[in-house]
């Protein structure tokens, strides 16, 4: 009878690749525990760190809507984790086929999970794994509880895992768009609103909105498809509900509900006119639906010809129209580079393509190559997520093109060695000959990752403080025979003149008569700045305009300082949320502030 810390180990309840998850109890005591043990795979020092804050805010929760975590024990080189057993069954098994869909059932159920995750929410959690088996009812009195948080996620890697079919299965199908990691967007609480309308699209049609055994198609999906509505598979849905799903699925998180509580008053309101009325009328969606935190849109607006032009230069590499591509984006801290570049993600998913990026530092520039490296890693750690089989061919690739140089990368990506294995010495060599090898086998490693089936876009950020061996490295690539290669450089364009090494190194190229493209960006001007306060206020395009005069004013267009003075305003309560009312604030007064 194994045991973990004081706690006896009865029956395995459930077995994947990261986890086992058993029914037990404490000693000398009857009652029943849920333990699961995490298989921890190269989790580094800040991934604990974060596991266990993580770990202690859920544990201090103490709310009825939420499975109990009673503890967090050190097993064998890892973690388990003790949790309250609570009888339930997953939401799909209680509306399953095999009883009469509950309509009145549904929506009472739909608003208990919305105010629970209003709750937590408020709380400052964020879930991360919404789905039906994270979702419990008890099957004889109907009581909720949220389980199966995503924390255990950032000790086992399970997120990087996105062949394996498990995971494609149980978690893959019910991600937000944010939460791939493919889109320029940060993850907040309202994945756990899209993952929710995933789950409850699935409760109502019978079907996913989204299937497929590869995992690129189920990301590009949720980054780019809209699913039917829930009303044209099955007629006997209410519009409204299907109304409700359709808007949970909303590719950008600001057209989605913005509150847990305001979906619940959607849902009660549904639930009133059917106890009344026998049916649900239309009436206006997110009327109660105020944001509870105050999270300016991710949007970009005013770029759209720039990102068009990007992903025409990334399709013609795609293609195979052009060798490889290289575009150089320009201007001032804060105007948005990266924030546009990272825009190009949807089409580099949807031709099964990588997106990797780095980016040079002030304090680093006594390391070689460091954006590089960071660029590749990211490479290597995506790799590693693909199925065995692929995993198997990248190392064949890899290993013949290297030869017996492997080590020459494994010395500065030491993550290569999980594809290819452990490498032999290198032969000493002066320090001219070691950088010329260093040189050859880099770009004979680059030259491995973009084919046709899976183009490459390599972005370097900040190469106004790039080191000369990465710039004369980048220079030996961009003249090479590498094809299928979109490699996009950013530099702060107020501290590069003509003389940097960086105007060298692109002037050095044009003369070899390779095109480079070339984006500067201006500040946004007013128009744009009233879209986005008109987008994230909610208000008339009247009151709009007036306050972006004054955001234009402080700001100058500047999208980095635009956010920060809209939280500038909403901190010193500037803004403010009255109710129905919405969002207020007194341009007077706000144009006789004082701002540093």
């Amino acid at each position: 009878m194994e045991k973990v810390g004081n706690y006896i180990l009865k029956e395995k309840v459930h077995e994947t690749r990261n986890s086992s998850v058993y029914r037990g109890h404490k000693e000398n005591s009857p009652e029943s525990f849920i333990v699961k043990l995490l298989k921890t795979t190269h989790a580094t020092p800040s991934e604990i760190a974060q596991f266990r804050q993580e770990y202690e805010l859920i544990k201090s929760l103490d709310m009825k809507n939420v499975v109990q975590t009673i503890d967090i024990l050190n097993y064998k080189g890892g973690f388990a984790l003790v949790l309250e057993d609570f009888p339930g069954i997953p939401l799909n098994r209680h509306f399953s086929d095999d009883k009469k869909f509950n309509l009145r059932s549904f929506l009472t159920t739909s608003a208990d999970i919305a105010a629970a995750l209003g709750k937590l929410h408020a709380r400052d959690v964020i879930h991360r794994n919404i789905k039906p088996k994270s979702i419990l009812i008890h099957p004889d009195t109907e009581e909720l509880k949220i389980t199966d948080f995503g924390i255990s996620a950032m000790l086992t890697h399970e997120n990087d895992e996105v062949y394996n079919p498990d995971f494609i299965q149980g978690t893959l199908v019910y991600m937000s768009p944010e939460q791939t990691g493919r889109m320029n967007r940060s993850v907040d609480y309202r994945t756990d609103l899209y993952s929710l309308g995933i789950t409850l699209y699935e409760i109502v049609t019978g079907l996913l909105p989204f299937k497929s055994q590869d995992p690129m198609e189920l990301i590009h999906a949720h980054i780019a498809m809209m699913p039917r509505a829930p009303v044209n598979l099955n007629s006997d849905i209410p519009v409204m509900i299907s109304d409700i799903i359709m808007r949970l699925l909303a590719k950008n998180p600001e057209a989605r509900y913005q509150n847990g509580f305001g979906l619940e008053a959607d849902f009660r309101e549904c639930l009133k006119q059917l106890e009344e009325k026998k049916k649900i009328q239309t009436f206006e969606l997110g009327s109660k639906d105020i944001s509870n935190r105050f999270i300016v849109p991710q949007k970009l607006f005013g770029r759209e010809k720039e990102i068009a032009e990007l992903i025409s230069r990334f399709e013609e590499v795609a293609n195979g129209d052009k060798r490889l591509s290289v575009m150089v984006v320009a201007g001032a801290p804060g105007i948005g580079k990266s924030a546009m570049i990272n825009e190009i993600h949807k089409p580099i998913v949807a031709r099964r393509g990588y997106f990797i990026s780095g980016k040079y530092e002030p304090f680093r520039r006594d390391k070689p190559y460091s954006a590089i490296i960071q660029a590749f890693q990211v490479l290597v750690k995506q790799i590693l997520s693909e199925s065995e089989q692929r995993i198997s061919l990248w190392k064949k690739n890899l290993l013949s093109t290297l030869g017996d140089n492997g080590r020459v990368i494994t010395d500065v990506i030491p993550e290569v060695e999980w594809i290819i294995g452990k490498q032999p010495d290198l032969p000493l060599l002066g320090p001219e000959e070691t950088r010329n090898r260093f040189k050859f086998v880099f770009e004979k490693f680059m030259s491995v990752f973009p084919q046709q089936e899976h183009p490459v876009a390599l972005f370097l950020d900040d190469l106004q403080w790039a080191d000369m061996a990465s710039l004369q490295l980048m220079k030996n690539i961009m003249l090479s025979d590498i094809h299928h290669l979109f490699i996009i450089f950013s530099y702060r364009d107020n501290e590069v003149n003509e003389s940097h090494p960086f105007s060298e190194l692109l002037s050095e190229i044009e003369k070899q008569n390779i095109r480079i493209d070339k984006i500067t960006l201006d500040p946004l001007k007013e128009k744009e700045v009233t879209e986005l306060i008109i987008n994230f206020l909610r208000c008339s395009e009247e009151r709009g305009f007036g306050l972006a005069g004054l955001v234009q004013e402080k700001a100058g267009g500047n999208p980095f300082f635009v956010n920060q003075f809209l939280h500038t305003l909403y901190n010193e309560k500037m803004i403010i949320h009255q109710g129905a009312q919405g969002w207020q604030w007194d341009v007077g007064e706000i144009s006789r502030m004082k701002v540093a």
